[in-house]
């Protein structure tokens, strides 16, 4: 019966860590609009629509909406890529704003969901993506965004230290908990 228990629990596992869509699919659509292969361009970005709804459909969070939006607008530039209407700087705009917004939600889902210990690479990945997002947010909001990269500065050099067991790890479990929770706060009132 604990072995029928595990597998069920390990499948689960599996079915949550696979849930999340591979935003590199987004980089690969970029760098064929760089080299003016609309229609490749397109079925990548048609393919990561697709699987980036599956993965926020029931999402709770703030940044869902925001991410459906923006996946309409991506749709919308994508459909006049095989007519050969390219606009290429819009689409990738549109396509960071996408997976920095990806990067927040699945960090939200991930404080939502209890300890964050053994989420290390979760954490950090994410985190990355959001820093380098945070460019889209400059002008009127500079320091915020100075705030919020303080706090991903914090959360990075401790997300590493989750994936352990002992108290280094519910020590780093705290700091990050606290400043991913902050500067998540901050960016859901700036998207």
């Amino acid at each position: 019966m604990k072995r029928i228990a595990l597998l069920f629990i390990a499948f689960i596992a599996f079915n949550s860590a696979s849930a999340q869509f591979d935003l590199s699919i987004l980089d690969k659509a970029s760098g064929l609009l760089d080299k003016g292969d609309n229609a490749n361009a397109g079925g990548l970005l048609n393919d990561a629509i697709a699987g980036i709804t599956k993965e926020v459909s029931g999402s709770q969070t703030s940044f869902a909406p925001k991410i459906t939006s923006q996946l309409g607008t991506l749709g919308t530039l994508a459909s006049g890529l095989s007519g050969g209407n390219s606009n290429a700087s819009g689409i990738k705009k549109v396509i960071n704003t996408i997976k920095t917004l990806v990067a927040a939600n699945r960090l939200k889902s991930a404080l939502g969901g209890g300890s964050l210990l053994g989420k290390g690479n979760l954490i950090g990945q994410n985190t990355n993506i959001l820093s380098s997002g945070l460019s889209l947010l400059g002008g009127d909001n500079k320091s915020e965004v100075s705030k919020v990269t303080d706090m991903l500065g914090l959360v990075s050099k401790n997300s590493s230290k989750l994936d352990g067991s002992s108290l280094v790890a519910k020590g780093a479990e705290k700091i990050v908990s606290e400043n991913l929770g902050s500067s998540l706060g901050i960016l859901e009132k700036l998207f």
